[in-house]
Formats: structure tokens, C-alpha cells, sequence
């Protein structure tokens, strides 16, 4: 990392890993409840202590088993970040990982998202800024692992 820099987090970029969007051809919008949002993340830490780069997974999914739970479709996108830490701080690598790097990838997600709903010619899904500290603090919860996009606009 460049030692004139005062970030310690060095995000180096990202890939898109998958993107699926099926539509419901039996969605019933006059029973429709909302959407179920399922956020999945990974880490990849070094095992080398003095290694200090690591890459997050982020994976969101929106109506799983959508023709089951009346969904107007589902969608699944999964994005990888390529981060450095630097090396004076390789002992909070975890927090760095689980915190700062899903926050620093989670707009990139959101707007994938907005951007296949909108060219899948319906209205377009924009989730909402979400508190990745809180998410990640609740994560083993499963009532607070799911939450619902209850507004699809016509």
C-alpha cells in the first residue's frame, strides 16, 4: 500500500460472479405480500499472517421459490471484492473483512440489482441503504436474517 496514504483499507476491485433473474409467469400481484431478501456473505482470509489481501463474497437474493411464495420473480446476484489491508492492521482483519468491505460492496450489489429489474422491463427494485453494522451483528439471528421489499411500484 502507498505509505502516504492515510486508508488503511485498499479496495482494489470487483467481479461479478453470477447474476439469475427468472419471472414468475403465475404471479398474482393482487396477493402479492412483498419480497423476501436473503443477504449471504463469505471471506476469504489469508492463512498467511503476512499476507494482507483477502476478497468478501456478497450474494443477495430476492423472492426465492418465487412461483411458491407468489413472487413476481427471483433474482440472485453474487459479487467478489478484492480488498488490502494494511499491514499494521492485519490483527483486525476479520472486522475490516465483515464490516468495511461488505459496506464498500453492498452499493455495487444494490445498483446490479436496480439496473436487471429495470432492463427486465418491470419496475425496477432499489433496495434500501441498509446498516451493515447492525446486519452483520444480527446475522446468526434467522428472524432478522430475512427482510421484506414490501414496495413494487407500478
Amino acid at each position: 500500500m502507498d505509505n502516504d496514504s492515510n486508508c488503511v483499507l485498499k479496495f482494489n476491485k470487483y467481479d461479478v460472479n453470477k447474476i439469475i433473474f427468472i419471472k414468475n409467469a403465475k404471479f398474482r400481484k393482487e396477493e402479492f405480500n412483498g419480497l423476501d431478501l436473503n443477504i449471504d456473505t463469505n471471506f476469504n482470509y489469508p492463512k498467511d499472517t503476512e499476507d494482507n489481501s483477502f476478497t468478501v463474497n456478497l450474494k443477495i437474493e430476492l423472492g426465492k421459490d418465487a412461483e411458491k411464495n407468489n413472487y413476481p420473480f427471483n433474482i440472485v446476484a453474487e459479487i467478489t471484492g478484492f480488498f488490502e489491508l494494511d499491514k499494521s492492521e492485519l490483527d483486525r482483519m476479520k472486522q475490516f473483512a465483515e464490516i468495511n468491505a461488505v459496506s464498500i460492496l453492498f452499493p455495487y450489489i444494490r445498483s446490479l440489482i436496480t439496473t436487471i429489474t429495470a432492463n427486465a422491463n418491470i419496475p425496477p427494485v432499489v433496495l434500501p441503504p441498509m446498516n451493515i453494522v447492525g446486519m452483520m451483528g444480527n446475522k446468526n439471528e434467522e428472524a432478522e436474517d430475512n427482510e421484506k421489499c414490501n414496495k413494487i411500484e407500478d
